[in-house]
């Protein structure tokens, strides 16, 4: 709920017509897996990108249909699972990059948010396909 109403994801079918959104870990600046190259592999892909600096408002925004996906490496359970759930309450679909249904196993997770529709098209840029 937001404001008193239900919240959906989008109907957004095409990944062309999608604007998604990513974050980059706190040590992008040393870490050679820093998410640079899943963003450049997005960027063609997509109508557009977004960053927003915050997971918790990245899967927000997912779930009350604002954008129409997400992924991002190395995040905390305290950093996702809100998110996730809310998301997931939306109509939407959460997994990590290998479509998985419990990132949040892994210590530092690796999450794929999005309508539903998209999943398989983000989860196929992501395996580098």
């Amino acid at each position: 709920m937001l404001n008193g109403k239900a919240i959906r994801v989008t109907e957004t079918a095409e990944l062309v017509d999608a604007v998604i959104t990513s974050g980059f870990p706190y040590d992008k600046h040393t870490n050679p897996d820093n998410n640079l190259k899943e963003w450049t592999a997005f960027l063609t892909r997509i109508r557009g990108e977004r960053r927003l600096g915050s997971a918790a408002l990245d899967f927000c925004y997912v779930a009350a249909g604002r954008l129409d996906g997400y992924w991002e490496k190395d995040l905390k359970t305290y950093d996702a699972m809100a998110g996730l759930l809310i998301v997931r309450e939306a109509g939407g679909v959460v997994t990590d990059y290998a479509g998985g249904e419990w990132p949040q196993r892994e210590e530092r997770g690796r999450y794929v948010a999005s309508n539903g529709k998209l999943h398989a098209a983000m989860l196929e840029v992501l395996a580098g396909e």
